[in-house]
């Protein structure tokens, strides 16, 4: 008779999660069996009542490799003996067919993916009703298209953030009881959020810093990377690398990636803020801003926006918008008009290519 191999659970790695590679170099998180099951437990708290074991249909249209699917769409799936409507690709003609058959409850989306459904010619004509809970991850969502979908749906979009090193999930907004636009939300069951300055001392509400997290969902470390994984996890907590503040209420925001964060003559600017203004111009369908060298300031901000389908933008008119919207050394010095912005196969914004492409114009 075989014997069975032993599974330790707190730490035997269940998954080797690569990180999306956005701002450096991709590194393997080791998330150990423990870590996979907490966070599909706490996601199921986090949801409370809304969601009913057995009942559920889940629109997976993320790809499974994506540890925000993996863990939102197939384990918590899973968990809840729901009905999983899986898909190869986001084709959103066929989605929405498959909607109007199979009526699904909770759709755990990606922003590239609302604007998708936002944006998609004769969605009024379509019964979208039957999406109960929606979550959006892996990037910030930008406002309109929030507005835009919920109206369709006549449901809320749960806010939240994650990353891989978390598996990945920390934070939500709530699907029952107060929420916050932009916020997102407040941390999960069992997870402790620290904000600390760049002296590791903790700081108050409303006040930017790095966020830190600790927590049982939180990796074991990097594969193969001893030198990454002592700077990530450093006496129980996990640093993120995300600049984030605490409101007075216990909700939490992202400013912005501390490695994006652009310093203009001594001022720090958060592109992330100037982000949120140019999706709200009626023109704009995508931006992306990111920090350029000048030898004024040292650093410069410079906007990329993709246009809406069969407008022409004037330069013009977008950098006296942003005038009239932020104070005036947060306008980018330099706008430039893309047909699309670089990605990654789940739809993340590669800024660090974006930063590439000028440095490459400079030499």
């Amino acid at each position: 008779m075989k014997s069975c191999a032993v599974v330790n659970p707190h730490d035997d790695v269940a998954v080797i999660q690569y990180t999306g590679g956005t701002t450096g170099k991709m590194k393997g998180a080791m998330l150990t069996h423990f870590n996979l099951l907490s966070n599909v437990v706490q996601s199921f708290h986090m949801y409370g009542g809304s969601m009913i074991p057995g009942k559920e249909t889940v629109l997976a249209a993320t790809p499974l490799y994506h540890v925000y699917a993996m863990t939102s769409a197939m384990n918590l799936g899973i968990y809840m003996g729901a009905t999983i409507l899986l898909f190869r690709k986001f084709d959103l003609p066929v989605i929405l067919d498959s909607i109007q058959l199979y009526r699904p409850t909770f759709f755990p989306g990606v922003p590239k993916m609302y604007a998708a459904f936002s944006m998609f010619p004769g969605i009024e004509t379509y019964d979208l009703s039957c999406l109960k809970i929606c979550s959006s991850g892996s990037a910030p969502l930008p406002l309109e298209i929030m507005k835009k979908f919920e109206a369709l749906t006549n449901t809320r979009i749960g806010e939240g953030y994650g990353l891989s090193e978390a598996s990945p999930s920390t934070h939500r907004n709530p699907p029952i009881g107060k929420r916050k636009v932009g916020s997102i939300g407040i941390p999960m069951p069992g997870t402790d959020c620290l904000i600390v300055d760049e002296n590791h001392q903790p700081l108050g509400v409303q006040c930017v810093g790095e966020l830190l997290i600790s927590g049982p969902q939180i990796m074991k470390g990097y594969w193969n990377n001893q030198d990454e994984t002592d700077l990530a996890l450093r006496n129980g907590w996990l640093y993120t690398g995300d600049l984030a503040l605490m409101d007075q209420e216990g909700f939490f925001y992202i400013v912005g990636r501390k490695k994006e964060m652009i310093i203009i003559s001594g001022f720090n600017i958060y592109p992330q803020e100037i982000e949120s203004v140019l999706y709200e111009h009626p023109d704009i369908q995508e931006a992306a801003v990111v920090g350029i060298p000048s030898l004024e300031a040292g650093e410069a901000a410079k906007a990329f926006i993709v246009p809406n389908e069969n407008v022409e933008i004037d330069l013009d008119e977008i950098k006296g918008y942003c005038y009239s919207k932020l104070t005036p050394y947060k306008v980018p010095k330099e706008f430039e008009i893309r047909s699309e912005l670089p990605r990654n196969t789940v739809g993340k914004l590669l800024k660090r290519l974006l930063v590439i492409q000028e440095m490459e114009k400079e030499k």
